[in-house]
């Protein structure tokens, strides 16, 4: 934050201030930049909420606030967004921009909210810090919580310049989200650091939030000491007696300033932003809304900057297919380099290099941050699909069974590699997992199914066989084996309907086993040593057997 030097050039223009300062009533919405705070109050989450009965409660009325402020920043607290619980912000975004205009809107939350190192459940959903963006007059620079290199919940060692309980800082967690973004309002540009803050409440808040906003001012005046900064959110402090932010304003506000608040919801501004600030009366707006226990709080501000504009142009891109790598190709009037940001959509990007790994919808901008002669600037927005891949199933074919066969397991396996549930389509058997069990005889349809993903396209594939009674399987298999010479002298020779393994047994006709062997497709007995008379030849296979009378004549 710079230091206000120049105090006989103050003095001397505070009276023309005064006397030329603007109703920003009379302002439309195209001449100023807009910024609002809101505290969403368990947004996602209702039954947590004393002011929503439901999500579709939630996502109306919100979204029809958002677009009556038609704000071009928008600072969010409480908002759902976990594994577990849901990603609220993303309904929010498509909502909005179904009633408003296709990609008019975009939004980038946080994964730093209290106790983030711990899995998120339905009794204790994530509290998210939030950023939503009017595309058309901001870009998006880069978006960051702060301080995730020092803070890694109770592992955290000692931090240096910090009063507090470590492993409690900032919240447990829920630490200050940082949005770098370009806006551009009435041919102005500029490049300004959001820091959206959800301190801490109740029990020993007030001296918990004294530590956190202590450090959170010592970063902010070494690390960003000329930025554009507006800090905005739920402070948690009315900051009307003992002000834990008291340090921000101190010396009479010589580098921040508290400019608008309802009740804990403020916004402050650097000294950078004091002369886009003063100059408008009635520039801060609250309106009163029933759907969260937060009123949004609103500024306007008209921006300032002598710098040469620039503008950006940016190439469209085709759809394109899973795991295509591609180039973004984008001009900067001034001949100064430019970034790309992702607005949606997940993408490895490395400069204007972009490899698609993940299906869905693609919005890039283009952005050059600007230098002492040229002010910030960035393009329109460009979307693409990448869609999905296909994939197929390989799915073992089922041998024909018999009422008392055994459970048996099913054989599947996707290309793309993700898990295959089986359904049954036809038949008498039950499913568990992949063990088949038979009830009864009849045909049997199976089908495997993998529901597909985010990559992958769903893809199905199906097997059919018969189960049949036991007796109508021996019957058709005894008519199948040849069994010759009948009678016969010195050996039997038997021909097998299949080659799969199976046992040959002979019997005397008292029942009594002689001998036994293994045979696949064929079979040769001995009975050269026989007595002459009746004998019997068992054919073993499975779950039945088949017998065939034989005669030893010699």
């Amino acid at each position: 934050m710079r230091l206000n030097k120049v105090l006989i050039f103050v003095c001397i223009c505070l009276f023309y201030q005064v006397s030329s300062a603007q109703d920003a009533n009379t302002l439309s919405k195209g001449e100023t930049l807009d910024v609002v705070t809101w505290n969403l109050e368990w947004f996602g989450c209702p039954a947590k909420s004393n002011n929503a009965t439901s999500f579709s409660q939630q996502l109306s009325e919100v979204s029809s606030k958002i677009i009556e402020l038609d704000a071009d920043v928008y600072a969010l607290q409480e908002v759902v967004n976990d594994r577990i619980n849901g990603y609220f912000l993303e309904k929010l975004v498509e909502e909005l921009n179904k009633n408003a205009a296709p990609n008019k809107y975009a939004g980038f939350y946080s994964d730093k909210y209290s106790f983030y190192f711990n899995t998120p459940t339905t009794d204790f959903p994530s509290q998210t810090l939030c950023y939503i963006i009017n595309t058309g007059t901001v870009g998006l620079v880069e978006e960051d919580a702060m301080f995730s290199g020092i803070y890694n919940g109770y592992n955290t060692m000692a931090i240096e310049g910090y009063e507090g309980t470590s492993t409690s800082f900032w919240v447990s967690g829920r630490l200050p989200y940082m949005l770098q973004a370009i806006v551009s309002v009435d041919g102005k540009s500029q490049l300004i650091d959001f820091v959206n803050i959800h301190a801490k409440c109740c029990d020993n808040g007030e001296t918990r939030r004294g530590y956190d906003a202590d450090y959170l001012y010592g970063a902010m005046v070494n690390d960003y000491a000329d930025d554009n900064v507006i800090l905005l959110g739920d402070y948690n402090d009315d900051m009307e007696y003992i002000n834990p932010y008291g340090l921000w304003y101190a010396n009479d506000n010589e580098f921040f300033k508290d400019v608008a608040g309802e009740g804990i919801d403020h916004i402050s501004l650097s000294n950078e932003l004091y002369d886009e600030y003063d100059p408008l009366t009635n520039n801060e707006v609250v309106k009163t809304v029933e759907i969260s226990d937060h009123d949004p709080v609103m500024i306007r501000l008209l921006l300032n900057d002598a710098r040469q504009p620039q503008t950006i142009s940016i190439e469209q891109v085709e759809d394109q297919d899973p795991g295509a790598s591609i180039s973004f190709s984008a001009l900067a009037t001034s001949g100064l380099a430019v970034e790309y940001s992702v607005l949606k959509g997940e993408i490895e990007l490395n400069g204007n290099q972009a490899l698609l790994n993940t299906a869905g919808e693609v919005v890039v901008q283009a952005v050059q941050r600007g230098d002492g002669a040229y002010a910030p600037a960035f393009s329109r927005v460009i979307s693409f699909q990448v869609g999905k891949k296909s994939q197929t199933i390989d799915f073992e074919p089922i041998e024909n069974k018999t009422v008392v066969d055994d459970p048996f397991v099913l054989v599947a396996t996707a290309s793309s590699g993700l898990p295959v549930v089986y359904e049954l389509v036809e038949g008498n058997v039950t499913i568990e997992g992949d063990l088949v069990t038979i009830e009864d005889k009849g045909q049997v349809i199976i089908k495997a199914v993998q529901v597909g993903d985010h990559n992958y396209e769903a893809a199905e594939a199906t097997q059919a066989f018969m189960v049949e009674d036991k007796d109508g399987i021996e019957d058709e298999y005894a008519a199948k084996v040849k069994l010759f010479p009948n009678p016969a002298t010195s050996n039997v020779y038997l021909k097998l309907p299949d080659s799969t393994p199976k046992l040959i047994e002979l019997y005397n006709i008292s029942g009594a086993k002689i001998k036994s062997l293994q045979a696949y497709d064929e079979a040769n007995v001995d009975v050269s040593q026989l007595c002459n008379g009746i004998y019997f030849i068992q054919i073993v296979k499975d779950n039945f057997r088949v017998t065939k009378k034989i005669q030893v004549n010699r």
